[in-house]
C-alpha cells in the first residue's frame, strides 16, 4: 500500500471515530443543534440513495439489478421494523415509481421477460408503502405510467398479447398477472381509486379515457374469447398452488383472472369446470376475516382479492341463466364473506380495503341471486350492526359512481332482502310492503 493509500485509510478512521464521538454525545445531550445536523446528515444521505437509485434503474441491467435488490431490502426492512409506511422509504418508493414503469416499457430486447417480471415485482412491494401516492405516480398521464406499459407493443407482455392464443403457457400468464399486480395494493385505502386518482391529479373522466382501451385481459382486442379461453384457465392453475408463486405475484393474478371474466360467460363456464370456487374459497381461507379486510400488510397479503373475482364471476355466471347459489353457500364462500365484512367494525374504517368491503362483499351479496338466496339472507339478518356500520362510514370506492359502503349497505338491506324489520334496523326506514 502506498502512503497516500494508508494515509486515506487513517482519515477513514480518525472520521469514523468522530462520527461515532458525536453520535455518543449526541445522544447524552441533544443538544437542538445537534440533533438538527444529524437530521440534515441523515436526508442529505437519503437524497443521494434515492438519487441513486433512480439512476440505476435508468441504466444498463446490472445497475438495475443493483436497484431491484436494495428497493426490496429497504422495503422488508422497513416493514419488518415498522409495520406500516412512512419517512424517506415512503419517499423512495414514490420517486422510483415511474422510473420503474420506464423500465416495464422497454422492449423485450432491451429487458428480458425475467427482468420484467422482476421490475413488477418490485414496484408491486413499493407500492405497498404508501399505495395513494405510489398509486398516483403509476396513474399520472404526465409521466411514464402502467398504462403505457401495458400498451407498450414489444415489451415482455406485449410479447405475449401478441401470442396465437394457443401458444400461451403458464409463463406468460404469470407474465399477464405481474402486469396487474401493483394494482390491488395500490387500492389498498379505504378510498382506494379515489386515493389514486387524486395522487395523480385527474378525475374520473380522465382516468378510465386512458385506462379501459389498456386493460387487456378485460378489452381483448378479438370479437372472440379465445385468448382469455386460454388464460384464465392458466391463471386458475397458478391460484391452485400460491405457494409457488413468486412474492407479490398473487394480487396481480388474482386480478388478471377477475378482469378476464368479466361479461364473459364461455369463460367462466370453463373455470366452474376447473372448480374456482373451491380454489378461490381455499385461498380465502389462509389468512384471517381481519387480514381479508385490512389495508395493513395487502401487499404481502392481498388474498382479500379474491372476494372481487367471485363478485365479477357471481355476475358474469347469472348472466349467463346459471344458479351457483348453493355452490357459494355449501362451500363457505357466503360464510367467508360475511365473515370479513363482520371484521369491519374492528379494523375500523378508515383502516379498511374500500375494493374488498365494497367491491368484493357489499357488490356481491347485492349481485347474488338463485334458490339459495333466502338461507343467505337469513345469515344475513344475523349481522344487522355490521350492516349498520357500513352503511354510516366514508369506505369508498369510487364516490362519482357511487360505489361506497353506504349505498351498497343500503341495497343489501332493503332491495335485495326486502325485509321490513330488518331493512328498519340497518337503514332507519321502513322496507317495501310497509
Amino acid at each position: 500500500m502506498t502512503d497516500r493509500g494508508a494515509n486515506s485509510t487513517q482519515l477513514q478512521a480518525f472520521a469514523i471515530c468522530g462520527h461515532k464521538a458525536l453520535l455518543a454525545y449526541s445522544q447524552r445531550a441533544a443538544p437542538r443543534g445537534l440533533l438538527l445536523y444529524g437530521a440534515a446528515v441523515c436526508e442529505t444521505q437519503t437524497m443521494a440513495q434515492l438519487h441513486q437509485l433512480v439512476a440505476q434503474l435508468r441504466g444498463a441491467a446490472a445497475e438495475r439489478e443493483a436497484a431491484y435488490a436494495t428497493l426490496l431490502q429497504l422495503e422488508a426492512e422497513h416493514f419488518s421494523a415498522n409495520g406500516g409506511s412512512s419517512g424517506s422509504v415512503t419517499e423512495t418508493a414514490v420517486a422510483c415509481a415511474s422510473p420503474l414503469c420506464e423500465v416495464l416499457c422497454q422492449p423485450v430486447s432491451e429487458v428480458s421477460a425475467a427482468e420484467w417480471r422482476r421490475a413488477a415485482q418490485v414496484l408491486t412491494a413499493l407500492s405497498g408503502l404508501d399505495p395513494a401516492r405510489v398509486g398516483g405516480e403509476c396513474w399520472n398521464p404526465r409521466q411514464c405510467n402502467l398504462v403505457q406499459v401495458w400498451m407498450a407493443p414489444d415489451n415482455a407482455l406485449g410479447v405475449v398479447l401478441a401470442k396465437e392464443p394457443a401458444s400461451l403457457s403458464a409463463e406468460d400468464a404469470l407474465t399477464a398477472g405481474w402486469a396487474y399486480a401493483p394494482e390491488p395494493v395500490q387500492w389498498a385505502t379505504s378510498t382506494s381509486y379515489v386515493a389514486n386518482t387524486q395522487a395523480a391529479g385527474i378525475d374520473s373522466t380522465e382516468f378510465f379515457t386512458m385506462y379501459m382501451p389498456a386493460n387487456f385481459m378485460l378489452n381483448v382486442p378479438t370479437p372472440s374469447d379465445d385468448r382469455n379461453l386460454v388464460l384464465c384457465p392458466l391463471l386458475l392453475q397458478l391460484l391452485a398452488a400460491p405457494e409457488k408463486l413468486p412474492d407479490f405475484a398473487l394480487g396481480g393474478v388474482l386480478m388478471a383472472l377477475q378482469q378476464g371474466v368479466i361479461s364473459r360467460p364461455a369463460v367462466t363456464a370453463k373455470l366452474l369446470k376447473q372448480d374456482i370456487v373451491a380454489v378461490l374459497v381455499a385461498l380465502l381461507r389462509q389468512v384471517s376475516p381481519t387480514e381479508l379486510i385490512a389495508n395493513a400488510g395487502f401487499s404481502r397479503r392481498p388474498h382479500g382479492f379474491a372476494l372481487g373475482a367471485f363478485k365479477d364471476l357471481v355476475e358474469t355466471v347469472q348472466a349467463g341463466g346459471e344458479d351457483i347459489s348453493a355452490q357459494l353457500l355449501t362451500g363457505g364462500f357466503v360464510d367467508t364473506l360475511l365473515s370479513a365484512l363482520s371484521a369491519v367494525e374492528e379494523v375500523g374504517a378508515d383502516n379498511a380495503n374500500a375494493y374488498v368491503v365494497v367491491w368484493g362483499c357489499l357488490m356481491a351479496l347485492a349481485a347474488l341471486g338463485g334458490e339459495a338466496l333466502p338461507q343467505i339472507e337469513d345469515k344475513l339478518r344475523a349481522i344487522p350492526s355490521t350492516l349498520r356500520y357500513l352503511k354510516e362510514s366514508q369506505i369508498n370506492f369510487w364516490s362519482d359512481f357511487g360505489i361506497t359502503a353506504g349505498t351498497f349497505a343500503s341495497i343489501v338491506a332493503g332491495e335485495c332482502l326486502a325485509r321490513c324489520a330488518f331493512c328498519f334496523a340497518v337503514c332507519g326506514v321502513a322496507g317495501p310492503g310497509t
